[in-house]
C-alpha cells in the first residue's frame, strides 16, 4: 500500500511539472493575437485612446518630421484625440441605455437591438474618416518618409501573411 502511494505522489509531482514545463513553452512562444503581436487592452479601457496616440508620437518620431508635417500631425492628433473622447462617452451613453431597457421588467428586446445596430451603423463612417485623414497626412511627406511607411506595412503584411499561411 505504501508503495503504491509513493507511485502516486511522485507521478503528480511529475504530472505537475509536465504541465507547468508544457505551458511555459507554449507561453513563450508568443504567437497569440493578431498576427503575432500579442493581446492588446480592450479598447473600453481608459489607456487606450492614450496608448493609441502614444504610439503614433513614436511612429512619427521615427519620420523625422518637418515643421509643417509636425503642425499637419499636431491637428490629425487633435482630432483622433477628440474622436476617441466622443466614441468612450457613446460608449458609455450605450451602455446606459441598454441597461435602463434590460432593467425593465419586460425588456424589450427590439429596443436593444435598435441600440446596437445603430451604433454600430456610424462606425464604417468613423473609421472612413479616419482613413481619409491618415491618407492626407500620407500625401503630405517626403518620398523617403512615404518609402519608410510603405516598408512598414510590408512589413506588418508578410507577418499576416506568414502566420495565415501557418493555421
Amino acid at each position: 500500500m505504501k508503495l503504491k502511494k509513493k507511485y502516486v505522489i511522485v507521478g503528480s509531482v511529475v504530472a505537475f511539472f509536465v504541465f507547468a514545463t508544457g505551458f511555459c513553452i507554449v507561453k513563450a512562444s508568443g504567437d497569440y493575437g493578431f498576427c503575432g503581436r500579442g493581446f492588446q487592452p480592450p479598447f473600453f479601457r481608459k489607456a487606450f485612446p492614450e496608448r493609441i496616440l502614444n504610439r503614433m508620437d513614436n511612429k512619427m518620431e521615427e519620420l523625422n518630421l518637418s515643421e509643417e508635417q509636425k503642425e499637419k500631425y499636431i491637428q490629425l492628433k487633435a482630432s483622433f484625440k477628440a474622436d476617441f473622447e466622443e466614441m468612450r462617452t457613446g460608449r458609455y451613453k450605450l451602455m446606459n441605455d441598454m441597461r435602463a431597457v434590460i432593467d425593465q421588467e419586460q425588456p424589450d428586446m427590439e429596443r436593444v437591438a435598435g441600440l446596437v445596430k445603430d451604433r454600430l451603423r456610424r462606425m464604417p463612417d468613423r473609421i472612413g474618416t479616419h482613413l481619409d485623414q491618415l491618407v492626407d497626412f500620407y500625401s503630405i511627406l517626403d518620398e523617403e518618409q512615404k518609402a519608410r511607411v510603405v516598408e512598414k506595412i510590408r512589413e506588418r503584411m508578410a507577418s499576416c501573411e506568414k502566420i495565415m499561411s501557418e493555421k
